[in-house]
This record gives C-alpha cells, structure tokens and sequence, in this order.
C-alpha cells in the first residue's frame, strides 16, 4: 500500500511538474515573441525618426543588427518609387521573432500652401483683389499679360469668407476656401472664378519655434547713413527705422527681435542675394503709413517674416495679449509671413507677392494679394515627417524560425561588439559647400557620421550619396523656413 501511494505520488509529481514546465515554457515563449513584437516597433521608430533626420531609414544588417534591451534588430528600406518607401523591420529576444512594416510617403508640406489664409473668419473689402501667379516660371507681369497665371489665388480660412463688392467691385481670381461646414457669403459685385467649397478639417496652425539667440540693446536707427546687419543670427531688443532712415539686413540671416517698427518715410531693406533672411518677432510688427520694404530679389521663398510670442501657444502665458502686425508701408513685400497669433492687417498700399498666414487676417479696401504657388514647394514654414500609408505583420523569414536559439547565437554576434539604434544607422558620403558660424565659406567631403551639423549655419549646395541634397536635409534634417 506504502509502496503504491509513493508510485501514485511521483506520477502525480512528475505531472505536475511536466505540466508547471510546459506552463512556464509557453509563458516565457509568449513574453518573448511580445518583446520581439515589441521591438520591432522599436526598429519602425528609429528608422522614421532616421527619416525625419535626413538619413536612409536603414538600420543595421542581419549580420551586423542594433542591440537593444535583450534582444537586436534591424530595418531594411524598399524603394517603391514616387517618394514610397516600405521599412521592414525584424527582432530577435530570446525565443521571440517578428517582423514588422511600414509604408510611407516622404512630403514636404509647407504652410504657405495655405496661400492667403485666416484662421478665423475673413472678410474682403471692396475693391480687394486677390490673384496668384508662379515664380519659378516668371515674373507675375509676364504672366499677367499673357494670362497664363488665370486661376491661381488662393483665399482661405477655418471660418466663414465674406466677400463685400461694396459700391466697386471685388475679385478673387481662383479658389475660395471656407472652413468645414462654413460658406462664402457674396455681397455687391463680387467675381470669384474658381471653387467655393468648404475644406474637409479644420487646419491647425503650429506654434512659432523661436531661435535661441542672444539678445543686444533696442535699435533706433535715425541716422541719414544706413544701418547695415551683416549676414549672420542676431537678436535685438527692438528694431526701430526713423524718418527718411534705413535699415539693411543681409542675408542668409535670422534674426530675432521683440519688434521691427518703421516710421513715416523709413525704409526697411531686405538683401537676400547672398542667402535667405528669417525675422521672428514676438511683440510687435509695425509699418507704418509712408514707411517702404524693399527687397532685392522677387522671389517670396527668400524672405520669412515668422510672428509669434515668446510663450508660444494660441494665446501668450500670464494672460498677455498676442503679437500685433499692422502692414501699412506703400511696398511691394515678396515673401512669407507666418503669425498664427496675430491679426494681420494690411492696408491697401502694402502689396504681397507670396503668402500669408494668420490668426485673423483684415484686408482694407483697395488691398493686393497675390499668392506665389511656388512656395507651396518649398516656401514658409515646413515639415518634412513621413506620411504613414499602411502597416502590417509580415511573415518572418524562415531561417529566423527554424530555431529558437539565443539571438546572439543564432545570427553569430557578439553581443559586446554590436552597435546602439542611434549608431546602427547606415551612414551616407556627404559633400557640401556650407557657412560655418563665422560665415565663413567651408567644404567637407567625406562620411557624415564624423561631421559635426552643429557648425553649419548654412548649406550653399550639397549631395548625399551623389544625390542632390533637398531643402530640409540641407539643414541637416532641422525644421528649415
């Protein structure tokens, strides 16, 4: 009888501690293939964030992975034309596999393919005249007289878009764009020759970043010789021009300043032959009746003018009023301007070859705005983030199922010798011509994992891997205007 307990008891024993392996087996199989899960989503972030960097989007390699928490991975980039790009991405922890896709578009969208836009409801006063044209195929006269820019403005809003013809007339020679389930309201004589439909979501305007720059002692230039701002950052406490005055920016520069005021018959002028000029302001822009803008070259991608307070956000912290900009100089203004703060107003003497963007936008009788369609392919404020079109589990290659080794024995790495994500990215031939932070003009040719981006201020011109570099990966994969 002892003898029989015993035997039922070690059967009863040996079951249990068969059923408490296979439990503790299938346990540990399930937390690994979620940290293989796991980390193979790891491998899809860093390689969009590679993306976002101007990098490949590659990975390591299956003989060379990224070692990450208990486990490696590494992401292969499929090219499937039109800017498509398919990233795999396939993680070994333990006895886990996965495998992992995603499909995405690199764009560059800009805000100033917003065209002429408010955020809040816009109203066209008579005699108001809006158009648009393409610089990248001539002047706006040229394309007047030959009628070739037919259709091309842009007027838009997250709100309702009156239309006042008044005693005179309006016009808006192209779109109208209302926000989502608003309308054109049309009084007076008022000719609208494209679409008036409503935008299918509200569009959200992104806060300014502001540069971090020091900061000098307000100007107030009143001298009859003209102050000239050489090429470089610089930051102010206020830019003044007084009467019969000028004030000369040349670029590439950015500038950051708390205001940027001209008096009567006080002239702003804007040099962009040498490079592009960025102006942030926080506080105040303001041009006043009689006062002049300049600038050297007609092409509006050349010149930003970025409005936004120092808090960021909708609406300033401490209860503080936003940024004002009052555009009242008989001026020609090619460029962008940007102030989703600020109520723009423009008064009728100012005209804009470009693009602007506001909280609200108020346009006097008798107002020009003319939108530049060639900033909507690189003007204004841009984004360079990959569009997600598509994800997905896909099969794990066979050779990574066969076995449910060790990763590290499996592939035949020495966990050590392997690198990080941030360092496994497949590293690019960079050549470029670039002004270093003394504006002085340098060339590098070689790998652009030993190139240090933080001396750049500017790229003249540049390739990666042979290929002609774009807007945004001549900033080095910074946010670029």
């Amino acid at each position: 009888m002892a003898l029989a307990c015993v035997v039922v008891v070690s059967v009863l024993a040996g079951s249990f501690l068969q059923l408490s392996t296979s439990l503790t087996r299938r346990q540990r199989g399930a937390t690994d293939r979620k940290d293989a899960f796991y980390l193979a989503e790891a491998g899809l972030a860093e390689a969009y964030t590679g993306l976002t960097l101007a990098r490949t989007g590659a990975v390591g390699s299956m003989e060379d992975p990224a070692v990450f928490g208990n486990g490696v991975f590494w992401v292969e980039v499929d090219d499937l034309g039109d800017g498509v790009k398919e990233l795999e991405s396939t993680a070994l922890a333990g006895g886990g596999r996965a495998t992992l896709s995603l499909i995405l578009r690199r764009e560059s969208s800009s805000l100033a393919t917003l065209g002429i836009f408010s955020n809040q409801g816009v109203t066209v006063q008579p005699d108001g005249f809006v158009d648009g044209y393409d610089s990248s195929v001539g002047s706006y006269a040229d394309q007047v007289a030959t009628g070739t820019n037919a259709g091309m403005g842009l007027l838009g809003s997250n709100g309702e878009v009156t239309l006042d013809g008044g005693a005179t007339s309006v016009t808006i020679d192209g779109d109208v764009v209302p926000g989502p389930g608003q309308s054109v309201t049309i009084t007076g004589a008022v000719t609208v020759t494209g679409a008036t439909d409503a935008r299918g979501e509200l569009v959200v305007l992104p806060p300014v970043e502001l540069p971090s720059l020091p900061s000098s002692p307000a100007v107030y230039h009143t001298d009859s010789v003209a102050l000239v701002i050489p090429a470089g950052e610089h930051g102010f406490d206020g830019l003044r021009v007084g009467p019969s005055a000028e004030i000369i920016v040349t670029g590439p520069a950015t500038l950051r300043t708390s205001t940027l005021l001209a008096d009567a018959r006080g002239r702003l002028t804007f040099d962009t032959s040498g490079g592009p000029i960025v102006v942030y302001v926080t506080e105040e822009v303001n041009l006043a009746s009689r006062s002049s803008v300049t600038t050297s070259s007609t092409n509006p991608g050349e010149l930003s003018w970025i409005v936004g307070s120092a808090s960021g956000g909708a609406a300033p912290l401490g209860g503080g009023t936003p940024p004002t900009v009052a555009l009242n100089a008989s001026s020609a203004f090619h460029g962008f301007v940007y102030a989703p703060e600020s109520t723009v107003a423009i008064g009728p003497s100012f005209e804009v070859f470009g693009a602007v963007v506001a909280d609200q936008l108020t346009l006097a009788a008798q107002g020009r705005l003319h939108f530049d369609r060639a900033l909507a392919a690189g003007g204004g404020t841009n984004s360079a983030m990959p569009v997600l079109l598509a994800w997905r589990i896909v099969d794990i290659p066979p050779a990574l199922t066969a076995s449910s080794a060790d990763p590290f024995k499996l592939l035949g790495v020495n966990r050590s010798a392997l690198r990080m994500p941030a360092d496994a990215h497949a590293d690019q031939w960079l050549s470029i011509l670039y002004l270093d932070l003394l504006s002085v003009a340098q060339t590098y040719d070689g790998w652009e994992s030993a190139f240090d981006w933080s001396g750049v201020t500017q790229v003249l011109s540049g390739t990666r891997d042979g290929a002609d570099m774009t807007e945004f990966q001549q900033a080095g994969g910074m946010s670029v205007l």
